[in-house]
């Protein structure tokens, strides 16, 4: 009983230091091991039909050849407008869940996904590549 008790705690103790990290961390301090962790365990903590899915590589010149500039993606039935600068910003706005809304942030190319820091949330959103088409995961 005590053992499961143990354990019980340290799992409380390492979801409250990872939360800590997550919610205090800003994109500079997001490690590619840290990307590539969050991604993984976002995908498992799905519907478990939903694998996670083998990306197209995507470099950060790709971003700024490709992407810069605004242009326009569906996530499920919301069509979002994404605005991709040069200078590593981001905006995004459009509708999402039936109302309007709009967030900004940084973005940067890690471990082949463009990932999106949003000011306003605790983790990233990713961008990426499959089979030639685009697709927006927004955890």
């Amino acid at each position: 009983m005590k053992a499961v008790k143990l354990k019980i705690i340290l799992c409380l103790a390492l979801v409250l230091f990872v939360s800590a990290v997550i919610f205090a961390a800003k994109s500079e301090e997001f490690s590619a091991g840290q990307i590539q962790e969050i991604w993984q365990g976002i995908w498992k903590s799905g519907a478990v039909e939903v694998k996670e899915p083998a990306v197209d590589p995507l470099s950060e010149q790709q971003v700024l050849k490709e992407m810069a500039g605004e242009w326009t993606m569906m996530s499920r039935s919301d069509k979002l407008l994404i605005s991709v600068e040069t200078n590593w910003q981001f905006a995004i706005s459009g509708t999402k869940d039936g109302k309007a809304w709009g967030k900004s942030g940084l973005w940067k190319v890690i471990s082949d996904k463009l990932v999106l820091f949003l000011k306003e949330d605790n983790l990233p959103s990713f961008v990426f590549r499959k089979e030639g088409k685009t697709w927006i995961f927004d955890p």
